[in-house]
């Protein structure tokens, strides 16, 4: 998550605004009001692509819809399902909005060491489950319908 970002301010330039979001690698922003610093929307770089003059107070500020706030305390699950249908989520409340998480963010190591615990702990788990289950591979195999030549033909080959 990109922690307190940069934000603007409703009577700033869209053409120095698209510049602050394409040098610092933003895809969006959040829009304060002067003065009180309550977030009126935010504004999105791909919004502002091909804009020249006026401010962001010309149309260019976004209302925050529900579905793009991720709480603070949201679990790594919920994040990635948030991530699917949207390209950013803003972290916080919409009075409070702490940083933006990004599908770009998805490539950092804390996310990669959280997939590898998880497919570890999938990995031991299956491992266990077949080797306290005890399965006769040869009974199964016959049950399934599998000939007793073939059977023996693989134990052989296996062993």
């Amino acid at each position: 998550m990109t922690q307190d970002p940069m934000s603007f301010y409703p009577d700033d330039d869209v053409h120095d605004v698209f510049l602050a979001l394409v040098r610092n690698d933003y895809d969006a922003a959040p829009v304060r009001e002067r003065g009180s610093e309550s977030c009126v929307g935010l504004v999105s770089k791909v919004e502002l692509t091909g804009a020249d003059t006026g401010t962001l107070d010309d149309g260019y500020i976004t209302e925050i819809d529900e579905h793009r706030l991720l709480p603070v305390t949201a679990s790594f699950e919920e994040t990635l399902d948030r991530l699917r249908s949207r390209r950013f989520c803003l972290v916080g409340s919409e009075d409070d909005i702490r940083g933006i998480v990004t599908r770009f963010d998805l490539n950092s190591m804390v996310v990669y060491f959280h997939l590898y615990t998880k497919f570890a702990r999938f990995e031991i788990g299956l491992r266990n489950l077949i080797r306290d289950y005890d399965i006769d591979w040869e009974d199964a195999l016959i049950d399934g319908g599998v000939p007793w030549r073939e059977v023996s033909k693989r134990e052989g080959m296996y062993s």
